[in-house]
């Protein structure tokens, strides 16, 4: 029986997944929210909006300023909900039409490589397309925000990334369960539009921050309006991640005793 060369079928489906349609979309909505964050914070920061508001609480950072609006203030983390699916909505219930899935696991490929060869391809697409345009918009943002160091930036950035990884693990169950792309997609982002509305209505109310405390979201961005240490923010990195392995497991073990 020939070996499998798992590096191989890993990048052939990261490839495939950043040069099609969906890697297009994906990256078109990550340099639009650079160019945003570029161009258009200034006019957002101003003190009749909501933003506005809200950001005066850090008037003495303008470093803090720029992160919580472009990081916690719904911009990328729109990006890295609703990009992320968009790499693995499909996953598991794409490759049951026609008995594509029969076929690859024809190979010497076991249902959990099966699995982890999806999750990983997706976040790889997902991680060179959000890293390949938020690292050079450092470069266009920094100008309007001296104070902004790369460190802190690519932390934040960081931490959104894992974000994505949660929301991928989520997805992947889904498409588990899902025997349809389209129901697939729907229940992916309704649940995540669901999931960001205690993130986005924690400062209104105690009880929006304590149900916000209980979602990864909150974890990410949490570095965006803190100063923390080193060992606070690995343990909120790998906090994240613990977030999603629940998720990832449940997929591998309904994904084992399907029969296909």
């Amino acid at each position: 029986m020939d070996k499998v060369n798992y590096p191989a079928i890993v990048w052939n489906r990261t490839f495939n997944l950043i040069f099609s349609i969906r890697g297009v979309i994906a990256l078109l909505m990550s340099i639009y929210m650079v160019i945003a964050g570029a161009y258009l914070i200034d006019v957002l920061m101003e003190s009749s909006t909501v933003y506005g508001e809200l950001i005066t609480l850090f008037n003495n950072r303008p470093d803090m300023q720029f992160q919580w609006f472009f990081f916690d203030g719904a911009l990328m983390k729109l990006v890295t909900i609703f990009t992320a699916p968009l790499f693995i909505f499909d996953a598991v219930s794409g490759d049951k039409k026609g008995e594509k899935i029969g076929i690859l696991l024809s190979r010497p490929i076991t249902r959990v490589q099966y699995m982890l060869i999806n999750l990983i391809s997706a976040t790889l697409a997902f991680g060179l397309i959000f890293f390949g345009t938020l690292i050079p918009g450092y470069f266009a943002i920094q100008p309007q925000v001296p104070e902004l160091t790369f460190g802190a930036y690519l932390a934040t950035c960081s931490l959104m990334f894992l974000l994505g990884f949660f929301v991928l693990c989520v997805t992947l169950l889904i498409s588990t369960i899902s025997k349809s792309n389209l129901i697939s997609f729907i229940m992916a982002f309704g649940l995540f539009s669901f999931l960001m509305l205690p993130n986005a209505m924690k400062y209104n109310s105690d009880t929006f921050m304590d149900m916000a405390k209980a979602t990864p979201h909150y974890y990410a961005s949490y570095f965006t309006t803190h100063d923390i240490t080193a060992g606070l923010y690995v343990g909120y990195a790998l906090l994240i991640v613990i977030f999603g392995i629940p998720f990832l497991a449940l997929a591998i073990m309904k994904f084992q005793k399907e029969d296909l």
